[in-house]
């Protein structure tokens, strides 16, 4: 029986920090470009190129628009072409999102939401930059 509680417990707190993270999570957002190349060069052992890399990436995205709806629908108003419609989703403890636009998307830990400040972090390091990504709150 405590057993079952304890199960049950455990349940309603991953529901619970889901929904949480959801809730904050539904909006627009835009890649904060600032920020990420700061928090690129405070890492230790950081090279040139990778700060490169990382601000070429933020000035190309910065001015896209990702509109995440409570449905699970993404938009991405990109600002250099047309805009792009997809998923998204949280895993069950709302840790993790994965974006899906055009192909089922790799996802990425939640580093930090807060009502203004969204940080993600790739899990799946090969292949792919790996820097946080930060975004800010639009309207």
């Amino acid at each position: 029986m405590k057993k079952l509680l304890f199960l049950a417990l455990v349940a309603l707190v991953s529901c619970t920090s889901n929904e949480a993270a959801k809730q904050q999570l539904i909006g627009n957002w835009q890649y904060n470009k600032d920020a990420m190349v700061q928090a690129v060069k405070e890492r230790e052992a950081v090279s040139d190129q990778e700060i490169l890399n990382v601000q070429q990436f933020a000035d190309m995205y910065s001015r896209d628009v990702f509109v995440f709806q409570e449905d699970g629908q993404l938009l991405l108003n990109a600002a250099a072409g047309s805009p792009l419609s997809g998923t998204w989703e949280l895993n069950a403890d709302g840790s993790e999102l994965t974006i899906n636009l055009g192909a089922k998307g790799k996802p990425s830990k939640i580093l930090s939401i807060s009502g203004n400040k969204l940080v993600l972090e790739p899990i799946a390091k090969e292949g792919r930059l790996n820097f946080p990504r930060i975004f800010k709150r639009v309207e």
